[in-house]
């Protein structure tokens, strides 16, 4: 699993990968649109249309990074709540 050694010892897993993601998110999304990836390091060893194909490849793949190329901007929501007072 690729791992990068920080200030205090830290370990930061899966920095390859998502690096490799962030940099590569248009050109993969273009490549691979609204599939699931399998990425190890620098590569995309494996995209599939569902997440139970991804799922059951990576069992023998045993990629350290699974994520989904969606076309759509992801939605942000912001939970909204209501205070009222109570008059006694």
């Amino acid at each position: 699993m690729a791992q990068q050694q920080v200030d205090h010892d830290e370990t930061v897993l899966l920095d390859t990968e998502y690096s490799f993601w962030i940099d590569n998110r248009e050109s993969l999304v273009a490549a691979y649109p609204n599939q699931w990836l399998l990425i190890d390091g620098d590569q995309v060893v494996g995209h599939f249309l569902t997440h139970r194909e991804a799922s059951d490849a990576d069992a023998k793949i045993d990629a350290p990074l699974m994520i989904f190329a969606s076309t759509e901007e992801p939605e942000h929501s912001v939970p909204t709540f209501q205070v009222t007072g109570i008059d006694g």
